[in-house]
């Protein structure tokens, strides 16, 4: 697969895409439920951290 980036200045030229699942893929679903638990579990420690400073 083959992909390139946008923004307002224009885009990018095209360059492959060699990691990661596709979207609407049965497994995308899963690693992003477990990433963003990760995610909201370290939330609160590194806001105590923050916080301290």
């Amino acid at each position: 697969m083959e992909t390139r980036v946008q923004d307002s200045e224009g885009s990018s030229n095209t360059f492959p895409v060699t990691n990661g699942v596709k979207q609407g893929c049965a497994l995308a679903q899963i690693l992003f439920s477990i990433m963003f638990s990760a995610m909201l579990t370290n939330a609160p420690s590194e806001t105590r951290m923050l916080m301290s400073i």
